[in-house]
């Protein structure tokens, strides 16, 4: 199962599940680098950011996106 990062809030970082649960975590748990949409690891006790899982999850929503806006397209 993968987590995403959400969004950041002040000190805590909204995670979501590939179930679309929600967990609220401190920020110091993050790496520097992480940023919304990462999909993330934890790593010596750190989240951080799994590019190769992070990518394969922006290439899913694109092609949905881009099916969805051919099939609006059609209408």
């Amino acid at each position: 199962m993968g987590i995403s990062i959400d969004r950041f809030e002040e000190e805590r970082v909204v995670l979501i599940d590939d179930n679309g649960e929600r967990l609220v975590k401190p920020r110091e748990l993050f790496g520097a680098d992480v940023k919304e949409g990462d999909r993330v690891v934890i790593k010596d006790g750190l989240y951080v950011a799994d590019p190769v899982s992070t990518e394969h999850l922006r290439a899913e929503v694109n092609a949905l996106l881009d099916k969805l806006i051919r099939e609006n397209n059609r209408k």
